[in-house]
């Protein structure tokens, strides 16, 4: 599939859902999660060297997207609209889990428990090319609807731009 056919897909499915106009991920997060009928949760975290920035966990209860919080707040953005892409593609069904994912994440727990509560996955090409695909296109949303404080362009992407941890750029 080409990557201009997996653009249009993204943009056909992104379009079917009917979002609101927001200006901010959180917002967009609990819209998705009310149209889907069940809780999403964001849980900023330090991820290892080496390991994902971003990760998509489901069970009957709802869904979690972990995310790296040693970045700039416009690329936690984009991580956590990656991580909405597979959700929203449905790419969390019938995967398989990585132990090794469980063990540095949540040292603390039996990977076999988290296995059947988390279930971590591994994608295909497509499929990360349908992620990163819809995430761009979920965080373009996001920087061309300004909320109601709307300003300049450069005024509105700053705090996006700022790094969340030391409060320094």
């Amino acid at each position: 599939m080409s990557v201009r056919q997996v653009r249009r897909r993204c943009e056909a499915m992104l379009g079917a859902l009917r979002l609101r106009p927001t200006s901010d991920i959180q917002s967009l997060c609990a819209q998705i999660a009310e149209q889907r009928g069940r809780p999403l949760r964001l849980v900023p975290m330090a991820f290892p060297v080496g390991c994902p920035s971003g990760l998509l966990c489901s069970d009957d209860e709802g869904d979690w997207i972990f995310h790296e919080m040693r970045t700039s707040a416009l690329h936690q953005a984009q991580i956590i609209g990656h991580e909405l892409g597979h959700l929203l593609w449905g790419h969390v069904e019938g995967e398989t889990f990585d132990p090794d994912a469980s063990r540095t994440l949540l040292p603390t727990l039996d990977p076999e428990v988290v296995a059947r509560v988390l279930a971590r996955h591994h994608y295909s090409q497509t499929a990360e090319l349908e992620a990163e695909t819809a995430g761009t296109l979920l965080l373009r949303r996001l920087i061309e609807r300004p909320g109601p404080a709307a300003g300049t362009a450069a005024e509105r992407l700053a705090p996006a731009l700022e790094h969340t941890w030391g409060g320094r750029v």
